[in-house]
């Protein structure tokens, strides 16, 4: 708790960074307004003084719009700073039994090598994660038509960049926050993150589809450009992978890159990719 609530970033897109809860030297602190605005709060501590302050009118009147920052917490603020004067700051004691992990931002996971926003954060020894985030992925494109791969593409045009790719539940809500979500294949995560854990390396990995995704057939639009891309990435240099579809082989690719073209069909289906060694 001292943690969170002496985290001046974490409060920040609330108060503003460096408000008037940060004092000169560790301090944790909470604001509290009840919703008539008859009172309001800031309660906070270093590890040598605590200090709790309470605004409000005397005959239990609403005040007009004043929250426990903007009531209380500059008095707080003030007596927290005259009272420690010039006192050697200290800081907090961790407890034993914490443990400190960088995550990534958006998944609270491990971050990978493609994670562009990190911090470190502060679990009860044994609840870190340990589970790397799929948040940020590179995804392919057809750099020379500048779009998404197709049939069409170039092997030499296929290039990568990375972007957050939420679950498909999240995309609406990303697309609508400014969000790019990608309509291009994922790729998997390299075998090194599988490695880092503890777990064997995969030596076959589908790109394409993305997982869980959704597709729409039009009737009236011929069924040969109704088709989606199936890929995969080897670790190795299979002779040949399959690609199967409810367990079903649909195609087999000799040679890189490994895929081909599914045309669709009604309801749910399961796509795996399998190495053929001969």
């Amino acid at each position: 708790i001292t943690d969170i609530l002496s985290d001046d970033d974490a409060r920040a897109p609330s108060f503003g960074h460096n408000s008037v809860l940060k004092l000169s030297r560790p301090a944790a602190v909470k604001t509290g307004t009840t919703t008539d605005w008859r009172d309001n709060w800031t309660v906070g501590y270093t590890p040598d003084l605590v200090a709790g302050v309470w605004v409000g009118n005397a005959d239990n009147s609403p005040m007009l719009g004043i929250s426990g920052v903007t009531g209380a917490g500059p008095i707080w603020h003030d007596f927290m700073q005259m009272a420690t004067g010039d006192a050697p700051a200290t800081a907090f004691h961790q407890p034993p039994g914490m443990a400190r992990t960088d995550i990534c931002i958006d998944s609270g996971l491990l971050p990978t090598e493609w994670c562009q926003r990190r911090r470190s954060e502060l679990f009860i020894a044994g609840t870190q994660p340990t589970e790397f985030d799929t948040v940020y992925q590179p995804v392919e494109f057809d750099a020379c038509r500048g779009g998404p791969v197709s049939a069409a593409s170039d092997p030499q045009c296929i290039k990568q960049r990375v972007v957050r790719v939420y679950p498909p539940e999240l995309r609406d809500w990303a697309r609508a926050n400014g969000i790019e979500q990608p309509d291009v294949a994922v790729a998997a995560q390299p075998d090194a993150i599988a490695q880092a854990v503890g777990r064997p390396a995969s030596a076959l990995t589908l790109v394409s589809p993305d997982p869980n995704s959704e597709f729409q057939w039009v009737d009236g639009l011929s069924a040969d450009v109704q088709q989606i891309r199936l890929a995969a990435r080897p670790s190795g240099q299979p002779a040949k992978v399959s690609f199967l579809v409810d367990g079903e082989e649909v195609a087999l690719a000799t040679s890189a890159p490994y895929e081909t073209w599914w045309t669709l069909q009604p309801g749910a289906h399961s796509i795996s990719a399998q190495s053929v060694d001969a």
